[in-house]
């Protein structure tokens, strides 16, 4: 048996991008934010971190100041370090947060997926009147 950190980074690396998953988390932030993935991979519509940050300030309005527009790797990746400051806010608990470099890089994407999942989870318990993932309503279902 493997305790702590050890078992958290082997359940980590085991999960697979989930394809199911991925379409009900795009729809999700497609329908909150109004943003269209387009013919984007979901890495690389969601790596400068700008929808993310608009999905954060839809969710709960204010929970980022400022959002970097600039195609510098390091504004992009403070973007996405916002976006998960503002996870952690909502109450996403550490063991679903996923890594800049998960999302940035693409080291694990089905990572991020299980991350945004639980970040749909939190906005739903946070009050969150808007859109609920898990749920699909039909206008999320095309494409």
């Amino acid at each position: 048996m493997t305790y702590g950190l050890d078992q958290d980074c082997k359940r980590k690396m085991n999960q697979k991008e989930d394809k199911g998953l991925e379409a009900a988390v795009v729809s999700w932030i497609q329908a909150v934010t109004g943003e269209s993935k387009g013919g984007q991979s979901v890495h690389e519509w969601l790596k400068d971190g700008k929808v993310l940050c608009k999905l954060a300030n839809c969710v709960r309005p204010g929970s980022v100041k400022q959002v970097n527009t600039m195609n510098a790797p390091f504004k992009q990746m403070e973007n996405i370090s916002w976006f998960m400051d503002a996870a952690r806010a909502l109450g996403v608990p550490e063991a679903s947060m996923f890594c800049t470099p998960d999302l940035f890089e693409e080291k694990n994407m089905g990572l991020v997926m299980t991350g945004l999942y639980a970040y749909g989870g939190a906005a739903a318990g946070s009050g969150f009147s808007g859109p609920r993932l898990g749920i699909v309503d039909g206008a999320a279902m095309h494409h």
